[in-house]
């Protein structure tokens, strides 16, 4: 019933894709909300503005237990239908969708909503290029300025291939500096680099931007590991 709703998110403006999707789920929507994991992933934070519902901690409700297992969580009751589903880019997970609809939906149903929830995903890792709307759902609190240099500096913190699955994470989180880590696969070679800067604060997050660009800078041409490692 909801093969509207893909074709509406990707036209969608970068800030408004969550919004579309409950816009379009229809009359028997009952509750839709989007959980985002903040960055120490602790908790999960509503995107909703207008409500701005209290965090929910990872280890607490079934929202977290949707996001830790990256499995959805389907009940029934009194008519109605209640779906967690997990958000996921690629095998980096981004949050939850809540959705609650006014009916028993049948198994074709829910999993059109799962291929909403995969497809959210996908446009809010595209949005993050375009809008803040969905960096600021999910701070608990400000970044440093050096920490706002290394997230950003960062590939994908996960992925999935057939053939290996990798992650990376910073802490602490909301005033990390020099720490980093790339990643780059090409057809039958993973490039993985770990990297810390001296100093502290900004310094050592510039130093270790220039380093990491350097690195990617020399990986492009291409040029072997020696030679990437002597442009750093």
């Amino acid at each position: 019933p909801y093969p509207e709703v893909l074709p509406i998110m990707h036209a969608a403006p970068p800030g408004s894709v969550f919004t579309v999707v409950r816009e379009a789920l229809g009359a028997d929507l009952l509750a839709c909300q989007l959980w985002l994991v903040d960055y120490p992933q602790l908790a999960l934070h509503s995107v909703d503005d207008a409500t701005r519902p209290e965090a929910q901690p990872l280890n607490e409700g079934l929202a977290g237990r949707v996001f830790t297992s990256e499995r959805p969580a389907i009940t029934f009751a009194d008519a109605t239908t209640d779906a967690y589903l997990p958000v996921n880019d690629h095998g980096t997970r981004i949050g939850v969708l809540h959705v609650q609809m006014a009916d028993t939906l049948a198994d074709s149903a829910i999993r059109q909503l799962q291929t909403i929830a995969e497809a959210l995903g996908q446009q809010i890792a595209a949005a993050n290029r375009f809008t803040d709307h969905f960096e600021r759902a999910r701070r608990s609190r400000p970044l440093t300025v050096a920490a706002e240099l290394q997230w950003a500096l960062l590939p994908a913190t996960a992925h999935r291939d057939p053939r290996f699955s990798l992650a990376g994470f910073l802490e602490p989180a909301y005033s990390v500096a020099g720490d980093a880590f790339d990643w780059s696969i090409d057809a039958d070679t993973l490039t993985l680099v770990v990297c810390d800067g001296t100093a502290r604060g900004v310094p050592a997050a510039l130093a270790t931007t220039l380093c990491i660009s350097a690195l990617r800078n020399a990986r492009r041409v291409p040029v072997g590991l020696a030679d990437q490692a002597a442009l750093a």
